[in-house]
């Protein structure tokens, strides 16, 4: 698992996102003044983790734990979440 972080983001990433993760990147920097702007904060009092799964598997393992106890059950089109505090998603591969 491959991190790059800055100010306000955490992003574990695998080595099949590495292709096109600097674009990701290179959004998330240009847009985040204006999101925070939207949201009218100042400053964020943790680091936003953003999780890139390579695995639909490993995918479905943790988010299952999380439905589970929100009485939910896992679907198919099922593909990023925040139910555990994170943004969690799979790859674009």
């Amino acid at each position: 698992m491959n991190i790059y972080e800055n100010n306000n983001l955490i992003i574990k990433y695998s080595d099949n996102d590495k292709e096109y993760i600097n674009e990701i990147i290179e959004v998330l920097s240009k847009k985040s003044k204006k999101i925070m702007s939207f949201f009218k904060l100042k400053s964020l009092s943790k680091k936003i983790n953003i999780v890139i799964w390579d695995s639909a598997e490993k995918y479905r393992n943790q988010l299952e734990l999380q439905l589970i106890k929100l009485g939910r059950e896992y679907k198919e089109w099922m593909k990023a979440d925040t139910f555990d505090g994170n943004i969690n998603m799979m790859t674009i591969d």
